[in-house]
């Protein structure tokens, strides 16, 4: 009996129709495809919730801010203010984990989904324009005379993608923009792919972005269902 009870349970999670909800209130469909564990149901899930609060974060993200050199020579003080705006979107990260199986293998990948209001995203305008100020040639965000809100992000957000990695629709008066990006990063000098499905939507004075990573291997895998389920973001 107990053997046929498991079996039942396989077979309709097979049927199963899975929907990631975003921090921000919209909802991603993933169809039967993919199978979603928010952090909240999961031990692992809840101590790291736990153990990334925004004290930590910061400390973590730091050095990490750093090394990047997007500022002045020893201008410590954006430094610590570009920490503190991450700390802060990290400590109120929605968490979240994708796995989908197939024929040849297992594949998961990590999400991330914040909300910004316009309190929020001001705190981001003195960083940028010092970073302007340190890179001019090669840093230019805001511009002249350009102020980051939500009017500025939603212009930013229907400007045509020269790369065609992003597309932008609109479902009555909320604005996304959805694609992905297969990138390197440099740790102890060694590169390391992977792979960004990224998510921005914009309505009612709040902004919401969600970041899904994991390996390009697996990215190319699941890029079809999260294509399929952007264009059905509601």
């Amino acid at each position: 009996m107990r053997r046929f009870v498991r079996a039942f349970r396989s077979f309709s999670l097979s049927f199963a129709l899975f929907s990631l909800k975003l921090a921000d209130g919209h909802i991603l469909p993933l169809g039967n495809e993919m199978t979603l564990r928010e952090a909240d149901k999961s031990y692992v899930g809840k101590e790291l919730q736990k153990e990334w609060n925004q004290e930590k974060a910061e400390k973590e993200i730091l050095p990490a801010v750093k090394r990047m050199g997007l500022f002045g020579k020893g201008d410590t003080v954006h430094e610590k203010m570009m920490a503190e705006q991450l700390g802060k979107l990290f400590a109120a990260g929605r968490f979240s984990q994708l796995q989908m199986e197939t024929k040849d293998a297992f594949h998961q990948a990590a999400v991330v989904s914040v909300k910004l209001e316009e309190k929020d995203i001001a705190g981001w305008n003195e960083i940028i324009r010092a970073m302007e100020k340190a890179h001019p040639k090669k840093i230019d965000i805001l511009g002249e005379n350009r102020t980051l809100n939500l009017e500025t992000i939603r212009e930013s957000m229907k400007k045509e993608d020269s790369n065609n990695r992003f597309v932008y629709k609109k479902d009555g008066q909320t604005e996304f923009v959805y694609g992905s990006m297969f990138l390197f990063v440099e740790q102890y000098g060694v590169e390391a792919p992977f792979y960004v499905f990224f998510i921005a939507s914009a309505d009612k004075g709040q902004l919401g972005a969600t970041a899904i990573y994991t390996n390009q291997a697996t990215g190319r895998i699941i890029e079809p269902v999260l294509v399929k389920g952007a264009e059905g973001l509601r």
